[in-house]
């Protein structure tokens, strides 16, 4: 019951911040469809599907696309190393996001492909998804496009992608090489 009183406590203070500087936009949602470690479909509260790209991190890209081929050229390995590191993150992403999971949502704008730009608050905790898999070691700070411009995001980002590293979380441990290359990137 406590969680639950805290989520709620969370929500109205995201909102009347929304509220306050318009930006970012708040909703809550569910948690319709993990794509990959960065990209999540929710559904809110109107029914309404939406899909969100983590706001702030890039992880390993699980499926085929130009981005997985210029990773894999810029490092000199073959899209099956990227790959399996992407499943990592997805299978990551998955475990933290599970179907159904409700969430608190802070979107901020759209990408290019017309994802929205969010910060995912999971129902019971205070840190946010986007920090969470950073400093477990799944995901880097995003470098490249639309930089995080809340400024206190992305320090809390840039700490825990130094953690990760330094402790060799997740990918970090078992890709360093392709984490380090996706963080200088």
């Amino acid at each position: 019951k406590g969680e639950k009183e805290m989520f709620k406590k969370l929500c109205c203070l995201a909102m009347l911040a929304s509220a306050l500087f318009a930006d970012p936009y708040v909703t809550e949602g569910k948690v319709k469809k993990v794509t990959d470690g960065d990209t999540i479909t929710f559904v809110d509260v109107d029914g309404t599907q939406f899909k969100c790209r983590i706001y702030g991190i890039d992880t390993p890209e699980s499926l085929s696309s130009n981005k997985l081929e210029k990773d894999a050229a810029n490092l000199g390995v073959d899209t099956k190393y990227i790959q399996e590191a992407g499943k990592a993150a997805s299978a990551y992403a998955k475990n933290s996001l599970p179907l159904g999971a409700t969430a608190i949502i802070q979107i901020y704008g759209s990408d290019k492909y017309d994802r929205n730009l969010c910060v995912v608050y999971v129902e019971g905790d205070e840190v946010s998804y986007n920090e969470r898999v950073v400093r477990d070691g799944y995901a880097v700070v995003y470098k490249r496009g639309k930089s995080t411009k809340d400024k206190e995001l992305r320090h809390k980002l840039n700490v825990a992608q130094g953690e990760a590293a330094k402790n060799r979380n997740g990918l970090w441990y078992s890709s360093s090489d392709l984490m380090t290359s996706l963080a200088n990137n």
